[in-house]
């Protein structure tokens, strides 16, 4: 892969990093697998024992690139510019997140250098930059339940105040106690301050 930023912007590109990876993990376990076969081991308990590490790394490696390949199938329908460059800007700053994540085996595999790290972090604030402005906007356009969400003040109603209010109300700590007070204060502390007033 080329060592510019550019270079990480085209899909493709990550395709390609994400499919170098789960061949080099196929042939690292298919020779692990061999040499163990061949030192007299069973096939079925090399595969249920001794290769665990490896294929969860590929399942999670393959998952990813699956998951790539399909994102970029869907995103060439859309139509409007700036929704599409803005998608690309966050599906970008998305796959160079799980390069980061999966950056060992990736330099493992010779997918990417060490050289890459430093163009990620940088294209990495870059795309934080340009996605800043659309971020209400697309957080807004994933509706997610109220139920879910579990928010006072990203609730769907736009009462945030009243929100916050009901919900001290209902689940607020001291409205667990008959009087509104809670017993330690009526112990330790009112007794306290009777005291220094007492004393004035």
């Amino acid at each position: 892969m080329p060592e510019e930023k550019e270079a990480f912007k085209n899909p493709k590109n990550i395709e390609s990093i994400f499919e170098t990876v789960c061949i080099y993990i196929g042939q690292k376990t298919g020779a692990k697998m061999m040499k163990l076969v061949g030192e007299g081991h069973n096939p079925q308990d090399v595969w249920n024992y001794k290769l665990g590490t490896e294929l969860l790394d590929l399942g999670k490696v393959q998952g990813t690139y699956i998951v790539i390949k399909n994102v970029i199938k869907s995103t060439r329908d859309i139509n409007d510019p700036v929704l599409k460059q803005v998608f690309n800007d966050l599906f970008t700053y998305l796959n160079l997140d799980l390069i980061v994540s999966n950056m060992k085996v990736i330099i493992q595999s010779g997918a990417l250098n060490r050289e890459h790290v430093k163009l990620i972090r940088e294209l990495k604030e870059e795309l934080i930059e340009s996605i800043a402005p659309h971020a209400l906007v697309l957080c807004e356009g994933v509706t997610v339940e109220d139920r879910w969400l579990q928010s006072a003040i990203g609730h769907s109603n736009g009462q945030p105040y009243e929100n916050l209010y009901n919900l001290a109300k209902s689940i607020g700590q001291l409205n667990k106690f008959t009087d509104g007070i809670h017993p330690a204060i009526k112990e330790h502390y009112l007794p306290y301050r009777q005291r220094l007033l007492a004393k004035l």
